[in-house]
């Protein structure tokens, strides 16, 4: 994505296995997608600088990222944000360090790492899930203002810890979960 924003439309799985990277400026991908778009072994590098970007995933179509996504270059804030009307599915311990932000759609981790060093911001009800298996899940931080179930697909609790990011979430937590802050979070809590 060098030179705008791009759109993918197709009706069958599409699997890519390249490096996604965002590159000149923050960039949006619609995936009008009948079929499920995975971006595989190469992962999606958010930066192809020192200035952080974000990409925007939008459109009908459910998406799967199970490749690294990582900060890129030498950038440390970039961020991810889900607008589409489907499905995103990250399923690998991620390393990007800004915001991972749903504001329709579903954002589900299936990786208890998934956001280990981004803020989690809910946008909608129940617009963030945790997947089959998860019991546990780390997050840089916490914001937004859409409730959160703690309970993953199979309706087991998830306790969440969340790090050293601030953190103001005015949602609603519901589930038998926990929720674990670190001692730099405290000091943010709202």
């Amino acid at each position: 994505m060098t030179t705008g924003n791009a759109t993918i439309t197709a009706s069958n799985d599409l699997t890519v296995n390249g490096v996604l990277t965002v590159s000149g400026g923050n960039r949006t991908l619609t995936v009008n997608n009948s079929g499920l778009t995975t971006f595989g072994t190469g992962g999606v590098a958010l930066a192809d600088s020192a200035t952080s970007r974000t990409l925007t995933l939008d459109g009908s179509g459910n998406v799967t990222i199970s490749g690294v996504i990582a900060n890129g270059s030498t950038a440390t804030g970039s961020g991810l944000t889900y607008a589409g009307a489907g499905l995103l599915d990250l399923t690998n311990a991620n390393t990007f360090g800004g915001t991972l932000t749903q504001t329709s759609g579903t954002v589900r981790l299936d990786n208890l790492l998934a956001a280990q060093f981004a803020t989690v911001s809910v946008g909608t009800t129940n617009g963030v899930t945790f997947g089959t298996g998860i019991t546990a899940a780390t997050f840089g931080g916490l914001s937004g203002s859409g409730n959160l179930a703690l309970v993953n697909t199979d309706l087991n609790k998830v306790d969440l810890t969340f790090g050293s990011a601030g953190s103001t979430y005015s949602g609603v937590l519901s589930g038998d979960g926990s929720l674990f802050k670190t001692e730099a979070a405290r000091r943010f809590w709202v």
